[in-house]
């Protein structure tokens, strides 16, 4: 999925990211931080802060899985910021 990056919620041994894609705001979550790939651009290291509030152009990659709980539909296997 291409979108933007709106915001990251970190909630203890899990986050959610919040997307805008496709005209609409899309909730994904992390299981295991540790096993997602982030990426910035051209290659290189990124890191994510919680409580990020700047849009950010991303590609996600996730598996779709919904958690009612915390209203996401997919678990982030990789970010790429471009």
């Amino acid at each position: 999925m291409e979108g933007s990056l709106q915001s990251l919620d970190c909630l203890g041994d899990r986050a959610r990211l919040n997307v805008f894609a496709n005209g609409k705001s899309i909730k994904l979550a992390s299981y295991d931080p540790s096993k997602v790939v982030v990426s910035g651009t051209g290659g290189k290291p990124a890191e994510l802060n919680c409580n990020q509030r700047k849009l950010a152009p991303v590609t996600i990659e996730f598996e779709a899985k919904k958690d009612p709980e915390l209203g996401t539909i997919g678990a982030v296997r990789s970010i790429a910021f471009e």
